[in-house]
């Protein structure tokens, strides 16, 4: 088996808010992009998966970007 899931999102952002809610007030919308893939082998005893994901204006900081990376294995017994 195999699968690629990419995904775009962009999270909350508050405007205005009552108590405990943050204002976003002059801070950049933030962006993010994730690409995953996996793939089994040997009757799915063994999976292998890939995941990148690149944020823009991570945490609302206008011109901040980020890069993150995971691949792990998966083997079922």
């Amino acid at each position: 088996m195999r699968s690629a899931s990419p995904s775009w999102s962009r999270p909350l952002q508050v405007y205005t808010g009552a108590i405990g809610a943050a204002l976003a007030g002059t801070q950049a919308r933030e962006s993010d992009v994730e690409l995953g893939y996996v793939t089994t082998f040997l009757d799915g005893t063994l999976a292998l998966q890939a995941n990148a994901a690149y944020q823009l204006n991570a945490a609302g900081n206008e011109g901040e970007n980020a890069v993150t990376g995971v691949a792990r294995a998966k083997l079922k017994f």
